[in-house]
């Protein structure tokens, strides 16, 4: 079995992130790496999940979107947040605003 990457995501500062958030989400369910976990830190007013309802077209992804309701955390903070909760395996941050070939996790891996 492969070793779980963790992909960290920090979003809800702005709701108009909210639909680039979203398809982060779906990049993320994309990936053909086989065993991922997206840590969501959700520090909004509005869930990314329970408006999703997408699923993963490869096995192996699990979303898990955690809720704070401190708005005035750092980015650092709010990383830091998502490490505690995180086990072992590679972690990349995941860019709410940003788009990843469905390879990207593949290629981390293999370079790291």
């Amino acid at each position: 079995m492969a070793d779980t990457i963790h992909a960290m995501m920090i979003t809800g500062k702005a709701p108009e992130r909210m639909p680039m958030a979203r398809v982060a989400v779906k990049a993320f369910l994309a990936q053909d790496y086989p065993d991922r976990c997206l840590w969501i830190i959700n520090h909004g007013d509005q869930r990314i999940m329970a408006k999703s309802g997408e699923q993963s077209p490869r096995p192996g992804a699990v979303i898990r979107e955690i809720l704070v309701s401190a708005k005035q955390l750092t980015l650092g903070a709010l990383r830091n947040l998502a490490l505690s909760h995180i086990g072992d395996g590679l972690v990349l941050i995941w860019d709410d605003d940003d788009f990843a070939r469905s390879d990207y996790m593949s290629a981390m891996r293999r370079y790291y």
